[in-house]
């Protein structure tokens, strides 16, 4: 809506959502505290390593985790799979949004997460993420 109320054109819509803006994603790595950066880490270390616990447990018995205990062989991998998937989609996210990496270097990381992402996503945190200055938004400076 305009100032008087009335609705915008849909290409003045359009023009005005195309203009660069100086205002950061609120979420990209910027944004994230030390705290926060720790505890991503810890989460995707922890759904890795139960990652390779389940695989490991394949190669060791038939059945793998469940032959040890049925419900903790369907938790795991239950866990494993949605902790997998939401890495994917926060580690996603902060690559989409990181201003420092031009197209073919966004291409290159989303290719090695799809390919080697128990490797790719501690590496592009160690890269990408864990340098980078905390730098407060507007209101958590007031």
């Amino acid at each position: 809506m305009t100032t008087d109320g009335a609705m915008l054109t849909a290409d003045e819509d359009l023009t005005r959502v195309a203009e660069p803006s100086d205002r950061r994603p609120d979420f990209c790595a910027e944004a994230l505290s030390p705290g926060v950066r720790l505890g991503l880490l810890a989460t995707l270390l922890f759904a890795v390593t139960l990652l390779f616990v389940s695989v490991f447990a394949m190669a060791v018995f038939p059945n793998g985790l469940l032959d040890v205990n049925t419900f903790l062989g369907v938790f795991t991998i239950g866990a494993t799979l949605a902790l997998g998937f939401f890495m994917l989609l926060v580690f996603g996210a902060l690559l989409g949004n990181n201003p420092r990496l031009n197209k073919g270097e966004r291409i290159l990381w989303y290719t090695l997460f799809a390919i080697a992402g128990p490797v790719a996503l501690p590496a592009y945190w160690l890269v990408e993420v864990w340098p980078v200055p905390f730098e407060p938004s507007p209101a958590q400076r007031l």
